[in-house]
């Protein structure tokens, strides 16, 4: 149950990093730093991997999202089938 939670808070700073970047927001609001240093790390790898070229849209956080969405419910689904392997 752990790990559901903290999925979905992940998942939850992820749509707040989306909402506060159709705002201006300085460098050193304490908590739009959180919310982007929390959430950068995996948004980065994501960018790298698909990224856009020249186009300019970041898809990393609706693949953030999924992919999280992904791992959780294989979280849920292995407890429930004891007999699933993979």
């Amino acid at each position: 149950m752990f790990f559901f939670y903290l999925i979905r808070a992940f998942q939850l700073l992820i749509l707040i990093r989306v909402v506060l970047s159709w705002f201006r927001m300085e460098r050193g609001n304490s908590f739009s730093d959180f919310v982007h240093d929390f959430t950068e790390p995996l948004l980065s790898r994501l960018r790298v991997v698909f990224s856009m070229g020249m186009v300019g849209l970041d898809l990393g956080p609706i693949l953030a999202y999924l992919l999280l969405e992904l791992v959780l419910e294989i979280i849920v689904a292995v407890p429930a089938h004891p007999g699933l392997t993979f």
